[in-house]
């Protein structure tokens, strides 16, 4: 059995299970019906104001996580699947951003500013 998973530009990842060789899909992005947020101490970030790097703890640690850096006109400037718990921001302009985490249990948003 094979899967075929999509990164979607909004963020969302779909898997699609029991896909054979060679098969033909169509795959439309998922709409979901609701959203669970995060409480605001869920996960920190450090340092903040950062120059290079943002290390994120929390309580989903080990949980795979989509990071997307949104900045200050709501624009998506970085998206990425993180696994060590950290995002590299050092090709980031100086300004203020947010860092918006989305994970099995919901998403998580906390603003930083770039040194």
């Amino acid at each position: 059995m094979e899967e075929v998973t999509v990164y979607w530009p909004s963020g969302v990842v779909d898997v699609v299970k029991g896909v054979a060789v060679n098969q033909f899909l169509e795959i439309t992005e998922s709409l979901p019906t609701s959203v669970v947020t995060l409480p605001a101490d869920a996960f920190t970030i450090s340092p903040n104001p950062a120059a290079d790097q943002i290390t994120i703890t929390g309580a989903g640690q080990g949980e795979r996580l989509t990071a997307v850096v949104l900045d200050g006109a709501g624009r998506m400037v970085k998206r990425e699947a993180i696994s060590d718990g950290r995002i590299n921001v050092s090709t980031l302009p100086q300004g203020a951003y947010v860092l918006q985490l989305t994970g099995e249990n919901g998403v998580w948003k906390q603003p930083f500013t770039k040194l």
